[in-house]
């Protein structure tokens, strides 16, 4: 219906720039804990594991998970805009690197499948 879509939660509260090797303690009032099902487990077991498998592709092209997350979502179907937090300039920098360039698609149908199983993991339904 030519209807374009603007994502929120790209990076999935923080889970998806890699910057958490184990499940964190967030402060009160955040609520990432509760809103995002990738912060529990069984989910953060398998999230982290899809994370292991993504960060050589992203490092094989020069950038980060954040960068690779942000490059994939563009890719979907009907997705026009990616909304992601930074707190500083050099985060904001680094996500707009994340629509610069291309995975193969060898690449997209990897994310696709290793998301998938984290996304229909029994908790995160």
């Amino acid at each position: 219906h030519s209807i374009g879509l603007i994502t929120y939660g790209t990076l999935a509260g923080g889970i998806l720039t890699g910057k958490y090797t184990r499940i964190p303690e967030f402060e009160e009032g955040d609520r990432r804990a509760e809103f995002y099902p990738y912060f529990r487990e069984p989910i953060w077991s398998k999230t982290l594991g899809m994370l292991d498998r993504l960060h050589p592709v992203a490092k094989k092209h020069g950038k980060t998970l954040s960068q690779l997350a942000i490059n994939w979502t563009l890719w979907q179907p009907g997705v026009t805009s990616v909304l992601v937090g930074a707190k500083n300039r050099e985060q904001a920098e680094s996500n707009a690197e994340g629509a610069e360039w291309e995975l193969t698609n060898d690449e997209l149908e990897l994310v696709d499948e290793l998301s998938s199983a984290v996304i229909q993991a029994p908790e995160s339904v």
